[in-house]
């Protein structure tokens, strides 16, 4: 089988297994064939191994053949021999040492081209010792190759090679010079201390260029009507690592790079790679602006070429520039935007990150219509990355809010699901903070949920502008920056179609509580809609998921309440901070909880907000000053501002906690919800139950205090450190009953933020004799990872025995 067979073979197999069975077969019959010693094939049979071995199959038992080649007399075995022996062993194989007096004899032979052969095997897999210096008759240009390969690995051998390149620069062959040239630039790279010697090099590379530039048809060096681009890429090259950080050099190439840039042809590969080299000249060393200039009118040329790999190279180098010649690239800028259209996703990616890096507060709204036209028309794997691009571009260089505002809207309305977490956080802080801007994206968030309600981070911003701002669409919206009038929309049909959104299948639960809770909001808005919003609320009241038919019974609860009261608690949120938004620690404060009724005396907060607090969603100083009426009450602790989270994170959906217990009666006088560690955490003030004794040393370390002296029971809190972990504390709680009867199914129940965990031990009796004879202690431990200062709610109940 000759190689063209093996590869066809090889590639019309369908599995891996059918690949190994054939690479299998063949290796075997090579191996039959090595034990022929006369076989006229051997270098064909090295060659299929050579194939072999770049499918990654193993072809050790070849490299012996690869030294009999070596040592054949005829050139084309010997180039296979040659072939294989850089390719199939490296410089530890012991089978090397037997090829060391064929490279002798090789380097001496008096055809040039064995002699670049061996040179080639040398620097490749060749030792130190065969890398020195030495004459090596008509092969000088491949006598510099292995000078270069071997710097990496032998850098002491530098000093060997500095004094022969100005002397090898001078040579005319064409080959002797792009070895040379390769020896520089490796040891510029290698060595960068060596570049101010070389810089004396630069007046003999700059005449060699001019050389090569002016001078006309040479047939042995023409390629493509270029005269040795392989030079002249080698030239520049060097040029520029000379020139890189010094003045005077780069002012002296300058006008060669300006010639090379305006005389070679850019219509075949050959000279698109000199245009190529010399742009990077250019932007690599001291250029003055005009050859900057240049330099990207070049790179926009590359742009309109036919070929992927020439406009990818083009759009690549232009991301480099634009770091400091910007307003150059700007006349380009149309250019780049059409490759965006580009079928290749590679060079529609580059285009993206050119554009994103072109936009400044003067061209933003041009630029954002074209990536907003092309956000409808992209793949599905490449609307993530331009999402976000869209929205930094916008938030960093907007002209206005509105501006920055409609845009992100339009975005969520193309690739809602795509859109950043803290881009739909930031748009409702946009939103409330200008009455135009309300009616604005109140209207416009509506008309695209009515559209389409398959987006769920949209649905979830049109549900939150709609339940806030929902009055503003019963009236006309114009916008004067854009000469636009939205018209009213009616109160009917903006429910209906958040009842619609909230009765689809395709919705979360998530989803669906922002509706209900827009629809609780419109409830005092929309007075004829009420029992439409009524239904809606009753009907989900059944619901499957917890959290939901929680929401749905508070809401028809809060619905049943006084207008008034129902208006004040849905009425605006306040507007949150910009900044907190950014770091995702916005705090929203409800105003339903702002209470009224108490006399203006110093306000303590009361159980129900602690308790409410523990999740987080309570302002740390409320402002209220009265309490609301007792038959509100037990309606309102339970109501957690579900639109809190629309400018953070949405939250993990989990069950309602369940309720305590109370079914026994409690103590006359004794208030079921009362803060008795109001200030256990920081020392200081307690609840409602009385300010608790002043706190008293207990032991080393520890503190001791009266958490609760009140209707004749006392309850006392010896507390300690833990002495291995500052973590965690014990509290040992002493329960006494003063009054003259005794008190049964006394129950003592705590809750903690949730930082910190509660671990409760059961009470050492559920009887609390009567006038003090006796008491009843329990203990639990407190762990506080945070060391954080804050209040723990607690809660005792108990039953008169008579």
């Amino acid at each position: 089988m000759e190689e063209q067979e093996l590869i066809r073979a090889v590639r019309a197999c369908k599995t891996q297994a059918e690949e190994r069975d054939a690479i299998a077969k063949e290796c075997a019959a090579i191996r039959t064939a090595f034990k022929d010693e006369d076989n006229p094939y051997r270098h064909r049979n090295v060659a299929k191994l050579l194939f072999i071995h770049m499918l990654g199959y193993p072809t050790h038992f070849g490299q012996m053949e690869c030294l009999k080649l070596i040592a054949s007399p005829r050139f084309p075995e010997k180039r296979i021999g040659y072939l294989g022996l850089m390719l199939l062993l490296d410089e530890d194989t012991e089978v090397l040492m037997l090829v060391t007096n064929s490279l002798k004899n090789d380097l001496g032979h008096a055809n040039q081209f064995v002699i670049g052969q061996a040179l080639c095997a040398i620097g490749d897999i060749g030792s130190v010792d065969m890398s020195l210096p030495r004459p090596c008759g008509g092969g000088r240009e491949a006598s510099v190759l292995p000078e270069c390969l071997r710097q990496e690995e032998c850098p002491d051998m530098i000093e060997n090679y500095i004094d022969r390149i100005s002397s090898l620069l001078s040579d005319r062959n064409h080959g002797v010079l792009i070895g040379t040239l390769s020896l520089l630039i490796e040891l510029a790279e290698t060595e960068p201390s060596l570049i101010p010697s070389f810089r004396s090099l630069s007046q003999q590379l700059l005449k060699m260029l001019k050389n090569l530039v002016l001078s006309g048809y040479a047939p042995e060096h023409d390629v493509c009507g270029i005269t040795d681009p392989f030079l002249q890429v080698k030239i520049l090259r060097a040029l520029r690592m000379l020139a890189k950080g010094d003045k005077e050099v780069s002012d002296s190439i300058s006008d060669i790079l300006a010639q090379v840039a305006t005389n070679t042809e850019s219509a075949k590969n050959a000279g698109n790679a000199i245009l190529y080299e010399c742009v990077l000249t250019i932007v690599g060393i001291e250029a003055d602006s005009g050859l900057r200039v240049l330099a990207v009118n070049i790179l926009g040329r590359f742009l309109l070429n036919r070929d992927n790999n020439i406009r990818y190279v083009g759009l690549n180098t232009l991301a480099l520039v634009a770091s400091g010649d910007i307003k150059a690239i700007q006349r380009h800028r149309g250019t780049v935007v059409e490759c965006l259209k580009d079928p290749d996703i590679s060079i529609r990616r580059r285009a993206l990150d050119l554009v994103y890096l072109l936009v400044n507060e003067s061209n933003v709204r041009p630029l954002i219509k074209e990536l907003l036209v092309y956000l409808s028309n992209s793949d599905v794997e490449f609307k993530e990355d331009l999402t976000s691009k869209i929205c930094s571009v916008v938030t960093k260089h907007a002209s206005s809010k509105l501006f920055q505002t409609d845009t992100i809207i339009k975005v969520l309305t193309e690739a809602g699901e795509y859109v950043n977490d803290q881009v739909t956080a930031l748009l409702p802080v946009l939103i409330s903070s200008d009455s135009i801007l309300q009616s604005f994206a109140a209207h416009s968030l509506f008309r695209a949920l009515e559209k389409d309600n398959s987006k769920s981070k949209l649905t979830c911003i049109a549900a939150w502008t709609c339940g806030e701002y929902g009055e503003l669409l019963s009236s006309s919206c114009r916008i004067d920056e854009t000469d636009t009038v939205l018209e009213a929309v009616p109160s009917d049909r903006v429910i209906s179609t958040l009842v619609q959104t909230l009765d689809s299948s395709l919705q979360t639960v998530t989803v669906k509580q922002y509706i209900l809770t827009a629809l609780v909001k419109l409830y005092s808005r929309y007075a004829p809609m009420r029992m439409t919003i009524r239904s809606a609320l009753e009907k989900h009241s059944s619901s499957i998921f917890v959290e939901l038919q929680q929401r749905a019974v508070e809401y028809s609860l809060l619905a049943q309440m006084e207008p008034s009261l129902v208006k004040e608690l849905m009425d605006h949120m306040p507007t949150p901070d910009d900044e907190a938004v950014t770091n995702n620690e916005v705090q929203t404060p409800s105003t339903s909880r702002q209470t009224t009724g108490r006399p203006a005396a110093a306000p303590a907060p009361s159980a129900v907000d602690d308790l409410l607090d523990l999740l987080g969603d309570l302002p740390a100083n409320p402002n209220g000053n009265q309490a609301p009426p007792p038959a509100a009450a037990n309606s309102q602790q339970s109501l957690v501002d579900l639109m809190g989270d629309i400018f953070g994170p949405p939250p993990t959906e989990a069950p309602a906690q369940p309720s305590l217990s109370m079914s026994d009666a409690p103590l006359p006088g004794l208030q079921p919800q009362q803060d008795l560690l109001g200030g256990l955490m920081t020392g200081g003030g307690g609840g409602g139950g009385g300010a608790p004794a002043a706190a008293a040393a207990a032991g080393d370390g520890g503190m001791s205090i009266v958490a609760y002296n009140k209707n004749g029971i006392q309850i006392q809190f010896d507390m300690s450190k833990h002495p291995s972990n500052p973590q965690l504390t014990q509290v040992n709680a002493t329960y006494t009953n003063n009054n003259p009867f005794p008190v049964s199914s006394f129950v003592f129940q705590a809750a903690v933020p949730k930082h910190a965990k509660l671990q409760v031990n059961p009470p050492s009796a559920s009887v609390i004799p009567a006038n003090g004879s006796g008491s009843v202690t329990q203990v639990f431990r407190l762990s506080n990872p945070m060391y954080a200062e804050k209040r723990m709610v607690m809660k005792i109940k108990g039953v008169q025995s008579c």
